[in-house]
């Protein structure tokens, strides 16, 4: 069996650990300030002039930006669960050191940065609207995604190729191999 190169993934896994972290954090954080965040919202929708007072939009701005942090916070959670899980099997592949630190790093920062489109979202929502705040903060979801896509399906290649070749990988895989 390969030994884990904690080495090469620490950081990558650093930042997943961050990732969930925040979701910790923000479910600890609705639980005991529920009433200041609701308050905030609510208000911050009423200054806003893009709703022009109309209690319904309001509302639905206030509801949306709810739904968006319970996103975050699922997504913080479940994405950056994935991410350590993943990790950690990065760290026992056949790949050179430095492709698992950029792989491992970039499964980090997409479990980061999604989630943070989130959260990011969710206050921007009661100030500037619903859709508005999605296309304002869309490159960090788009970014965040695409990171950990990328690095997901590297590692999905590496683990594909360990299983159909064994050891006896093509010689141009060998180039990344340690």
């Amino acid at each position: 069996m390969k030994t884990v190169d904690f080495d090469s993934v620490k950081w990558g896994f650093f930042i997943a650990l961050l990732a969930l972290c925040m979701g910790i954090w923000l479910g600890i954080h609705f639980g005991k300030d529920e009433d200041k965040i609701d308050s905030y919202l609510k208000n911050k929708a009423k200054q806003s002039d893009v709703f022009d007072g109309n209690k319904r939009k309001i509302r639905r701005a206030y509801n949306s930006a709810w739904d968006r942090l319970t996103m975050a916070h699922e997504h913080f959670q479940g994405i950056g669960t994935m991410a350590v899980a993943l990790i950690g099997l990065l760290s026992v592949t056949w790949l050179k050191p430095v492709l698992k630190t950029v792989v491992s790093i970039g499964l980090g920062v997409g479990s980061f940065c999604y989630p943070l489109f989130w959260y990011l979202a969710a206050y921007r929502t009661v100030e500037i609207g619903k859709h508005a705040a999605k296309e304002s903060l869309a490159w960090l979801a788009q970014f965040g995604a695409g990171l950990y896509a990328v690095s997901f399906l590297a590692l999905v290649l590496t683990v594909l190729v360990s299983l159909i070749c064994k050891d006896k990988r093509p010689g141009f895989l060998n180039r990344l191999a340690e």
